[in-house]
């Protein structure tokens, strides 16, 4: 039976011919590839590029019933994951662990610390996807457990010990309970997030933990990386990274549904453990949070039509001994937060207050409502200079 007859077919046979670590080893532009193992350049096998060539499915077939043949079921389970992948939209995921035992084989401790490792990543992921902060603690419950629950464990392959993930990309997860039930009634209303956004964070956060390790050789200072919360880079995600990369080196891999030819893969050397233990350690600093009620002045407001994010700052008068907080508002409470900013009246919100990187935030905030006038900045007390007095702080003009 020949499983190839359509255009995708060269991207199929090319997937797998990657999954069992072949690589392109020379071409014709437009015409064919000719792939070898990666450890050897004694085999090899004609990958036809021309759909309209009369040869196109007699050089496909023949190249996939040699794989067949070579590698048996294990090809045939690889080649049947990467057709459900791309009819079900499934991006997928590896942490690679290179390990002293056969290929295949890791000590038990290890092997589970790589589990704990790809679990607590994803869910750091899912966790950052709504909000970026330091240390995500429980942040985004609803929405970690509902996609973790849609993730799919894939079979280890040969190679070094690897775990691999299958993510429903084009799924859509509700952020809350409270949407989950609205989804019920009214549609409309529901707060979802798609797969692809949280892989997508996923993605990014690696990457740019990688080049801060990269920046580190040269510039030994862990302070970086607390600037990388925006990017999704979170406690629970380094701790992660650290305990995949303790006792030898390792791997994450990336790979879309859309694009079965590309795979991304980021390294870790295990040498790099230690500085991820240290960025670990810093972000354990972090003020834990606390529940205030602050009233200020609203110094900011960010609400592009482009992306709404209901996003306000407020310079502190009182309830916290910080200057400034940003906070993200219901739609409603952003109202409220316009017009006391044009009526010059000041804010009032309770809700948690936390540090993220250098900025501090206010989360589930509620309670929001302007102060009466006389609590604002007319009615606040102020101290006023008369000219004598005044006259003293100034630089005297000599004679």
């Amino acid at each position: 039976m020949t499983l190839y007859g359509t255009g995708d077919s060269t991207l199929h046979i090319t997937a797998l011919l990657r999954r069992l670590q072949w690589a392109p080893a020379s071409k014709a532009p437009g015409r064919y590839e000719v792939w070898s193992p990666r450890d050897s350049d004694l085999e090899e096998v004609i990958v036809p590029l021309n759909p309209e060539s009369g040869d196109y499915l007699q050089l496909l077939n023949r190249a996939r019933r040699y794989l067949l043949h070579r590698y048996g079921s294990e090809a045939e389970r690889i080649e049947a994951l990467i057709l459900i992948s791309a009819t079900a939209d499934l991006d997928s995921t590896q942490w690679k662990k290179d390990t002293t035992v056969d290929a295949g084989l890791i000590p038990w401790a290890q092997g589970e610390a790589i589990f704990d490792a790809a679990r607590d990543s994803l869910v750091a992921a899912a966790r950052a996807v709504r909000s970026k902060r330091t240390v995500q603690g429980k942040s985004s419950g609803f929405l970690a457990k509902r996609f973790m629950e849609q993730v799919f464990m894939g079979q280890t392959e040969v190679g070094s010990y690897i775990v691999t993930a299958h993510i429903p990309a084009s799924t859509r997860f509700h952020t809350s309970q409270k949407s989950e039930k609205l989804a019920q009634t009214d549609p409309r209303k529901a707060d979802l997030v798609p797969g692809r956004a949280i892989i997508d964070v996923f993605e990014n956060s690696i990457g740019a933990v990688r080049e801060a390790l990269t920046e580190f050789r040269h510039t030994p200072r862990v302070e970086m990386f607390a600037e990388l919360v925006p990017e999704g880079v979170s406690l629970e995600l380094v701790r992660a990274l650290a305990t995949l990369t303790r006792d030898g080196d390792a791997a994450v891999s990336i790979q879309r549904s859309e694009q079965t030819t590309v795979r991304r893969e980021i390294t870790f050397d295990a040498v790099e453990a230690p500085v991820l233990d240290r960025v670990v350690a810093s972000f354990e600093q972090v003020p834990e949070p606390q529940k205030v009620v602050i009233t200020g002045e609203v110094s900011l407001l960010d609400n592009s039509t482009a992306a709404p994010v209901h996003l306000v700052r407020v310079d502190v008068m009182k309830g916290a001994k910080v200057r400034r907080v940003r906070v993200r508002l219901t739609p409603g409470q952003y109202d409220l937060a316009v017009s006391a900013h044009a009526a010059r009246q000041w804010l009032t919100m309770s809700g948690s207050l936390e540090k993220d990187g250098r900025d501090w935030w206010l989360y589930h905030a509620g309670e929001v409502a302007p102060t009466p006038p006389d609590e604002g900045p007319v009615g606040y007390q102020q101290t006023v200079w008369d000219d004598e007095t005044m006259g003293a702080f100034l630089p005297q003009k000599e004679d």
